[in-house]
């Protein structure tokens, strides 16, 4: 998708808000305590493994949701423009 420059201001906006600060934590917190559950969990056990996968796909969509933000948001420096 192409952003136009409001979008991409407002993009910017979330990204300094104190909230998006808040989201990112509620993010590693949650990557944190998965994680600490897999170190105590019993991993022979079926249903354990089942609900590792499907964590798998939502700790990979909030992820990719926060880098798709990030990504779109990034200055970029291009040489070219530079110049002029």
């Amino acid at each position: 998708m192409k952003l136009s420059k409001d979008n991409i201001e407002a993009l910017k906006s979330l990204v300094k808000h104190p909230g998006f600060a808040v989201v990112e934590q509620l993010e590693k917190d949650a990557r944190i305590q998965l994680w600490q559950w897999i170190l105590d969990v019993d991993l022979t056990d079926e249903k354990n493994l089942k609900i590792i996968k499907e964590n798998q796909t939502y700790t990979k969509a909030r992820s990719d949701f926060l880098q798709n933000i990030k990504k779109h948001t990034a200055e970029i420096y291009n040489p070219i423009n530079a110049i002029l």
